[in-house]
């Protein structure tokens, strides 16, 4: 028949596609396999138009809210030709290194910290009130509503093409009386106001995106299973920079390039908005000055154990201090806060899996092993005395086995002067 299709066929990318590349590379740049990765995974989310809920997953700092807003720029785009997705993805502005500037997204995108919000308050900040609802109540929109954009045709063009994003931040700090209220929204699309429930007059439809993060288990009874299903309908686990030692050279420079656009930019806006009052000639002079990092910065930056101080969140404010302040760079790394390592949630993967995890090059697999931080002697071992293992790893890495047991047994020395010196 003339009309039917043939299943044999198989479709090009979506025009959007190499756009939307582009843009997840300067989010997130890299090249080891475990960026790669996250950057494939995220584009099929936003390719796929069924993509309703996901699930981030990492430690604190590793930039789960860098992720949430870059997919929620993806979805807008997605179904857009390559010139408009190029356009609207390129006039995004992107704050210090590599953090989408929310408002941005406004049309469209509302994200929520749930961290600290008593039960009264988080009701009404996710599913919004009506006027004398209880006591001090107002007219007032949920987070749904808001990315929702309304009712129907009154919504920004953003908002009717995405149905909106919602981004629950710290989700497992959600209070248990309200996970029933949100399991309904995300099973049935229908958000009531506080006040107005049951009401079908009062009723507002979503049927966008609700991007959830955690650097928690959500595991019950905390944490009801029935709603992890719902806001896990895809999860991607965030790497740390431990675990993207390959990329942070790239990280560091893009980051500090970022900064100083971000800074070059605030300047230009302050002479935009008051130009008679801002002493435009100091601050443009001030503001060209700034220098990118030198090779002696990025060397120092990159042997820092950045789990211990705060993963993205710490090495971008490092870097602000240096370019913004011009401080010296051992200065910095002195005196930055020690937070501990959190684990991500989910990441029971043991010494073996992690490495799998990394650059497919299989450059520095000492240095990977000292990124892991180990305690003990018996995940060396592992790989010293099971052959297996090696092959498995060195496949993995596309090296040779003898190198990875030469690399291994260098660790194990360096351990071992180490273990003398201390005694």
């Amino acid at each position: 028949m003339p009309n039917e299709v043939d299943k044999s066929m198989s479709l090009a990318e979506p025009p959007a596609t190499a756009a939307m590349r582009r843009f997840l590379q300067r989010i997130m740049p890299g090249s080891s396999r475990a960026t790669l990765d996250l950057r494939q995974r995220l584009l099929s989310f936003a390719l796929n138009p069924a993509s309703r809920t996901l699930l981030i997953q990492g430690p604190t700092g590793a930039g789960k809210s860098t992720v949430a807003r870059a997919v929620a720029a993806l979805v807008r785009v997605a179904m857009l030709t390559a010139e408009d997705a190029e356009r609207i993805l390129g006039d995004l502005k992107i704050e210090g290194g590599n953090l989408v500037s929310a408002r941005s997204l406004i049309d469209w995108y509302v994200e929520l910290p749930l961290t600290g919000l008593v039960e009264s308050i988080a009701d009404v900040q996710l599913f919004g009130s009506v006027e004398k609802a209880f006591t001090g109540a107002g007219d007032t929109a949920g987070i749904f509503e808001r990315a929702s954009g309304g009712r129907g045709d009154r919504a920004p063009v953003a908002a009717q093409l995405t149905g909106g994003v919602v981004f629950l931040d710290e989700v497992g700090d959600v209070p248990p009386a309200l996970q029933a209220k949100l399991l309904a929204v995300l099973s049935g699309g229908r958000v009531y106001r506080v006040g107005a429930e049951g009401d079908p007059e009062r009723a507002v439809e979503f049927d966008g995106t609700v991007i959830s993060a955690t650097w928690k288990s959500l595991d019950p009874p905390g944490f009801r299973p029935d709603l992890l299903a719902r806001i896990a309908g895809m999860t991607v686990t965030l790497p740390g920079l431990s675990e993207r030692m390959e990329d942070i050279r790239e990280i560091i420079v893009t980051v500090a390039d970022g900064v100083m656009d971000d800074v070059r930019r605030r300047v230009e806006d302050a002479s935009r908005i008051e130009p008679d009052r801002v002493d435009r000639d100091y601050w443009s002079r001030w503001s060209g000055a700034l220098e990118t990092i030198d090779e002696r910065t990025t060397a120092k930056l990159s042997e820092v154990d950045w789990a211990r101080h705060g993963h993205m969140r710490g090495l971008t404010g490092a870097i602000r201090e240096i370019v913004v302040f011009r401080e010296d760079v051992a200065t910095v790394v002195e005196r930055l806060p020690t937070i501990g390592e959190v684990r991500p949630a989910g990441d029971g993967l043991d010494l073996f899996d992690r490495l799998i995890r990394r650059a497919p090059d299989g450059r520095g697999v000492a240095s990977h092993l000292r990124a892991l931080a180990l305690e003990d002697q018996r995940s060396l071992r592992s790989l010293l005395e099971d052959p297996g293992r090696r092959r498995r790893l060195a496949a993995s890495l596309g090296i040779t086995e003898k190198r990875v047991r030469t690399q291994v047994l260098e660790l194990g020395r360096d351990r071992s002067r180490a273990s003398g010196d201390a005694a």
